[in-house]
């Protein structure tokens, strides 16, 4: 029986408010992972699920770009992110749906 075939990397950028509205605009899906280094909760959920060869997979085949917004050092664009969207802490995921293409 022959080894499965390595999982492609999943390719991770940093965050910008810049970034995500670049990748918006080019109609690709965006997966947005705030996460921060001392959050006990985000280091489970890295390695019990957002490392997992399926989801890595899934984001490969998909074309989903990944975002990591790093709030360990509470990074003002990132607390305005997490307050935009009703937060006051990490782990906060967003996935944002591409645009739809006009025909």
């Amino acid at each position: 029986m022959s080894a499965p075939a390595p999982t492609a990397a999943l390719s991770a950028a940093k965050f910008s408010n810049e970034k995500l509205a670049s990748l918006r605009a080019s109609g690709k899906p965006v997966f947005v992972d705030a996460t921060a280094a001392w959050c006990i909760t985000c280091l489970v959920n890295e390695q019990a699920v957002l490392s997992r060869p399926a989801v890595k997979d899934a984001f490969n085949k998909k074309q989903v770009a990944y975002l990591v917004a790093d709030w360990t050092n509470r990074n003002e664009a990132i607390t305005k992110l997490l307050d935009a969207n009703g937060r006051d802490g990490v782990p906060l995921y967003l996935y944002y749906a591409p645009a739809p293409t006009s025909r």
